[in-house]
């Protein structure tokens, strides 16, 4: 009798054990949180995917795998995979280059837990670009100025009817004001005269992060999860705007960027009423300033498109070898990417010996 106990004392013990293998294996392959899809950038043969995943309860880096495959909604045949990471340093985004892609052929895709492939986001599409020589119809939608005002983006819902070949996002992705259920961000500076008061470089990156976030979120329980369909429905070309920079001192990206600010050491910007500031012949800009590069990071973060750089006005020559000597606030980018135009009042200035080059 005491030997029976024994054993089933043994086995309770086992099953113990057992348990907390268990228990330790689902930890170590907890399940992540995708936020949502989204593509953008396409040529004819590459494209940009993006997504955010975190596990909220240790969040920490993640191993993804993206999957991809040709005119297959259901992501099934004929995959193709792609490693990708997110690390806390992007709001645990993360963002990729897919390449080898054929032209003008409508892809799905989605992206997967490394570890746990069962644990997936939501498919998204997007079509890469006709060949170069090709004559091809075009439907495609453009917009702009995404204002929390009016979350969550009723007409979001409609983009998955739509079938458009991609669709061009005309800046303010975002907006730093505040809308139902959503703070205001901390105010980024003083205008018009500068000042040293205004968001640190850590409360911008959490302010606008959560901004973005906030753009594939349902503002009520249950309800339309604002633009994570418009995201997965098709590719985007998206430029940013004055929102995206605190409609402030940081959207003055060609002016001096001024004395400190919070824990940087400029940015504080400058009076643009004073008209000795109209030309800046640097090589002091409001660009270079900390607390512009993060909120350019954070766009940067959250949306699908390649990471080009900046012109570097002062540093990168014209195409004749002269420098660079005044701001470029607006320009026409050449097809390749590798010469741009000045604009005057709404008119690119396409003269041989006005084109610069880019880094």
């Amino acid at each position: 009798m005491k030997k029976s106990f024994v054993s089933y004392k043994n086995l309770a013990a086992l099953a113990l054990v057992a348990t907390s293998l268990s228990m330790a294996l689902n930890s170590a392959r907890a399940d992540l949180t995708f936020l949502g899809v989204a593509s953008g950038d396409a040529s004819s043969n590459e494209a940009v995917l993006w997504t955010r995943a975190v596990d909220s309860a240790a969040p920490a880096a993640a191993g993804l795998t993206a999957l991809i495959a040709a005119n297959d909604p259901t992501v099934t045949i004929n995959v193709q995979s792609f490693p990708a990471a997110t690390v806390p340093t992007s709001d645990y985004t993360a963002k990729l280059v897919v390449s080898n892609l054929v032209a003008g052929t409508r892809y799905y895709y989605r992206f997967v837990n490394a570890t746990n492939p069962a644990n997936a986001s939501i498919i998204g599409t997007f079509k890469t670009a006709p060949a170069l020589n090709a004559a091809a119809p075009l439907r495609f939608a453009f917009s702009g100025d995404a204002d929390g005002l009016i979350r969550p983006y009723t007409l979001a819902k409609v983009f998955p009817t739509l079938g458009l070949d991609f669709f061009a996002w005309d800046g303010d992705t975002i907006y730093e004001t505040a809308s139902a259920g959503s703070p205001a961000v901390a105010v980024s500076g003083q205008i018009p005269a500068p000042s040293n008061v205004g968001a640190s470089s850590t409360q911008l990156f959490t302010d606008y992060s959560r901004k973005y976030r906030e753009q594939f979120i349902p503002v009520n329980a249950g309800g339309q999860p604002c633009l994570q369909p418009m995201f997965a429905s098709q590719g985007n070309y998206t430029t940013l705007d004055n929102h995206e920079l605190g409609n402030r001192q940081y959207i003055n990206g060609g002016a001096p960027a001024g004395g400190p600010i919070a824990d940087m050491l400029s940015g504080a910007g400058v009076d643009a009423r004073v008209s000795t500031f109209d030309v800046n012949n640097g090589p002091d800009y409001m660009n270079k300033a900390t607390g512009f590069q993060v909120l350019q990071r954070v766009y940067l973060n959250y949306q699908p498109v390649k990471e080009r750089g900046i012109i570097n006005t002062g540093v990168d020559p014209r195409t004749d070898g002269t420098p660079q000597r005044d701001a470029v606030r607006e320009a026409l980018v050449t097809r390749d990417r590798k010469l741009a135009y000045r604009i005057d009042d709404g008119i690119p200035v396409l003269l041989v010996d006005e084109a610069r080059t880019r880094s």
